[in-house]
């Protein structure tokens, strides 16, 4: 009768030790949850941020390319009322046409975006549920949509830029050619 009480208050004490541990176990893996899903709202809001970033600076080039071609057209169209020389109206076209692809450019870069974005997206499908080669295929592709999209941007910034040098430039020339006046 000793040896079953002896057994009994070890069995209560293996069973006490083991749901300590197991209690133990369950607030480490809940502490280790509640840190990866503050840790992934962090990183949600952070890709947020880039994406309205990035949104922002497709419209800003957008606008800004578009005003340009539109005060340029009507810069045209004046001159053109005004009877400027075939030569004048020839070179204002330049400008325009920087101006309209600089334009065009931020909405191809859009579309690159988006399918940068569905590449990584199923990129992180892939690696939550196997690490594979797909996923690596699909990586790379995002990449690659990723450098094309700034490309894009580039040469964006420099048809706005190279539009606004030579309508400063004809702008200085038609101080001295009064259609434009």
């Amino acid at each position: 009768m000793t040896d079953d009480i002896e057994q009994k208050k070890a069995l209560a004490h293996y069973q006490h030790t083991l749901d300590r541990a197991l209690e133990e176990v369950k607030d480490h893996f809940e502490r280790n949850r509640l840190n990866n899903t503050a840790k992934l709202q962090q990183a949600d809001n952070s890709f947020e941020a880039t994406i309205k970033y990035g949104l922002g600076v497709l419209r800003g080039a957008f606008i800004l390319n578009g005003g340009a071609a539109i005060g340029t057209a009507s810069l045209l169209s004046g001159a053109i009322n005004r009877g400027a020389t075939s030569d004048l109206t020839g070179a204002i076209l330049w400008p325009l046409l920087l101006f309209t692809i600089g334009a065009l450019l931020p909405v191809v870069a859009s579309g690159l975006t988006y399918f940068s974005q569905h590449d990584f997206t199923q990129v992180q499908y892939f690696n939550v549920f196997n690490n594979s080669v797909e996923a690596q295929r699909k990586l790379k592709r995002a990449v690659v949509w990723q450098r094309w999209t700034i490309v894009l941007m580039v040469l964006d910034a420099v048809c706005f830029a190279a539009g606004a040098a030579l309508g400063c430039f004809l702008l200085l020339q038609s101080i001295h050619h009064p259609v434009l006046t």
